[in-house]
């Protein structure tokens, strides 16, 4: 279960990375790991197994003008479960900077129109 946190920890901090790279100010990083929600919601150092990567995972929603993780149920995280699903049977390394991929534009619609958008 360790390598299963480590790597969620990872993917977050990746996703919020790529989104700084490409000039995101504000940033709403949802998860169904609540695990890695606490940890990154924790003031202070975080002295676990997870340390180094949560402490990079603070530090760059930190930077921005305004960033935050919040826990989602996973039902309510369909558009990352069907890109894991992907990844996982394309093996290859695909980035979507303009248009979503046909396969999750239908979730994305369904998502924006229930999300908690920063006001």
């Amino acid at each position: 279960m360790e390598i299963v946190t480590h790597a969620k920890i990872v993917a977050c901090g990746t996703a919020v990375e790529m989104a700084v790279q490409m000039g995101t100010s504000r940033i709403i990083l949802e998860t169904d790991a609540l695990e890695v929600v606490q940890m990154v919601k924790l003031e202070g150092i975080n002295r676990s197994m997870y340390g180094i990567a949560i402490q990079d995972l603070k530090y760059n929603l930190q930077g921005l003008d305004e960033g935050q993780a919040v826990w989602v149920r996973r039902f309510a995280n369909k558009v990352a479960h069907c890109l894991a699903i992907e990844a996982l049977e394309s093996k290859m390394f695909s980035t979507w900077v303009s248009e979503a991929p046909s396969f999750i534009s239908l979730l994305l619609v369904e998502d924006c129109s229930t999300a908690n958008v920063f006001e």
